[in-house]
Parts: structure tokens; sequence; C-alpha cells
């Protein structure tokens, strides 16, 4: 009997352990947030002390929103950070580290028709109806738009706006200011190029 005693207090202080320091992760999140609207404005919402801050803005005129997700992996529990922005885009395309769709078997890099950022990072564009268009069109601007986001994951630009997720590390520095901001001002550059 006494072991059970002392297994279900293991796992109660274990399991209050593990809150504790999620919280203190989220916390020290919120407070990066909140340093960033001071300067940029917007509003961070949070639905519980558990639950993973979410910053809304209106930036330069475009609604953006700045959100965290997370995967149990191989490598252990991988944190991203994601990002949308509404505003409006002529047809639609995704450029994807082909590292990344290897990684997810997401299906073959094959469609996706080679980039490389200014620092050589291998990325695959693939774009509505015809995948070379984008490029050259705006080939050497697109280049220097991935080098300044690299590494990310992927972008998905549509009629709805823009999709960007890039992998987030240890989020309590990596949303650091102004982290968060510079990647906000790139999509805006992006979105400048493609609208």
């Amino acid at each position: 009997m006494i072991y059970i005693i002392i297994t279900v207090i293991a796992f109660l202080i274990f399991f209050i352990i593990i809150n504790l320091l999620r919280k203190l992760h989220w916390d020290v999140v919120h407070q990066n947030l909140l340093a960033l609207t001071e300067e940029i404005g917007g509003q961070v919402v949070r639905k519980n002390m558990l639950g993973r801050p979410i910053l809304k803005t209106k930036y330069k005129n475009l609604n953006m929103t700045v959100n965290f997700s997370s995967e149990r992996s191989k490598k252990g529990r991988q944190n991203y950070i994601d990002i949308s922005m509404e505003c409006p885009t002529k047809g639609s395309f995704t450029i994807s580290s082909l590292d990344w769709i290897r990684e997810q078997n997401a299906g073959s890099a094959e469609d996706f028709v080679l980039i490389e950022s200014e620092g050589k990072k291998k990325y695959g564009i693939r774009d509505q109806p015809d995948s070379k268009s984008l490029l050259q069109t705006h080939g050497g601007k697109i280049s220097d738009i991935l080098h300044r986001l690299d590494p990310f994951l992927f972008i998905y630009a549509g009629a709805n706006g823009i999709l960007f997720e890039k992998a987030g590390g240890n989020l309590a520095i990596s949303t650091r200011h102004p982290g968060i901001k510079k990647i906000l001002d790139v999509l805006i550059d992006l979105s400048r190029i493609i609208k």
C-alpha cells in the first residue's frame, strides 16, 4: 500500500513540475510578444495559464496572426512558429524546404522547381499553373526573400493570403524582439512582390 501512495505522490509531483515548466516557458514567449506589440501594436491572447499565446495585429495595414504549434518526432518535441497574413495575391504558390518535404514524406519534390536562397539553401517552388512563371518574373527578389527568411519550412500564398512556418527551436529565445518583427517585415516585402 505504501508503494502505491509513494508512486501516486511522485506522479503528482512530476505532473506539477512539468506543467510549471510549461507555464514558465509560455510566460516568457508571452512577454516577448508583448514587447513586440509595444512597437507594432496588436493584442496577445492566451486562453488559459498553460495555453500558448497568440499575437493578433494589424501591421502596415495587413492583418497578421503569430501562433505556435508543436509535434513529436524522432528528434523529440519540435516547436514551430506559424504566421498568417491576410493579403491579396495573384494565383497561388508554395515554397518548401526540400529537406522538410523529404522528412515529412509529403510526397515527391520532383514537381517543385529548384530555387536556392542567396545562402545556397535549397528550396522548391511550385505555383499555379506554371512553376517557372514566378521565378521568371521575380527570381532575384524571391531568392533574396528566401535568404532573409532562411531557414524555414514552407511559405504558401493563395487567395486568402500568406501562411509561413519555421522551426522555432527554443521559443523563449527565438521569439525575442526583434526576431518575429524581422520575419513579418520580410513577409510584407514578399506580399508586395506577388500582389
